[in-house]
């Protein structure tokens, strides 16, 4: 049996909670909407958490800084970070963001449909990851 799925939003940006509530709103998730990796980080060690889609950058940190506390809590979690357009433009935020232990990229421009495939993305790795525990 699956556990409830939640989805975590890191923004200092209430424009960009209120976005992927809009998006994931018929989705059977639960969105939480936080503003620091520091709070990201005690969320993500008490619950059980299938995605979080993490601004670059913060006031207390960056979405590396979740990568780490998501290894060090032992989470399966799935790490998006989110970078503004311009970011796109002089360099390629993708590789840097797969080398420090993203699961995916996403701007922060994004289209309903981006998140959507990402959900749906996460909700086939779980499953994938589901099966090949009960396999072994």
């Amino acid at each position: 049996m699956v556990s409830e799925r939640r989805v975590m939003v890191v923004s200092q940006n209430p424009g960009i909670w209120q976005r992927f509530c809009k998006v994931l709103e018929p989705w059977p998730l639960e969105v939480i909407c936080c503003s620091s990796v520091r709070e990201a980080c005690n969320i993500l060690t008490r619950q059980s958490t299938l995605l979080v889609f993490c601004e670059d950058s913060l006031a207390d940190g960056r979405y590396p800084d979740l990568v780490e506390a998501a290894k060090a809590a032992k989470s399966k979690v799935r790490i998006i970070a989110m970078f503004p357009m311009e970011d796109w433009v002089d360099s390629d935020p993708y590789l840097e963001a797969m080398r420090q232990g993203a699961w995916d990229v996403l701007r922060t421009s994004f289209g309903d449909n981006d998140v959507e495939w990402m959900v749906v993305h996460a909700i086939h790795d779980e499953a994938k990851m589901l099966s090949a525990v009960g396999d072994g």
